[in-house]
């Protein structure tokens, strides 16, 4: 298992990263996999995504 995970924001939702005190941009950020952004995950406020998304293709 990783010990990072890259998440997003739900919608429109701010969520405020615990050890920085910033709110995650829109485009998601890649963070610890420990408790707190499990719990954000468990409770639907921000998603997990795949770094490769960015070069969809046609």
């Amino acid at each position: 298992m990783k010990n990072t995970i890259h998440i997003k924001p739900c919608g429109s939702l701010k969520i405020r990263d615990p050890h920085t005190m910033l709110h995650l941009s829109a485009e998601g950020a890649t963070v610890p996999r420990n408790s707190y952004w499990l719990r954000r995950l468990a409770a639907g406020e921000v998603e997990e995504v795949s770094k490769k998304t960015k070069g969809k293709s046609n």
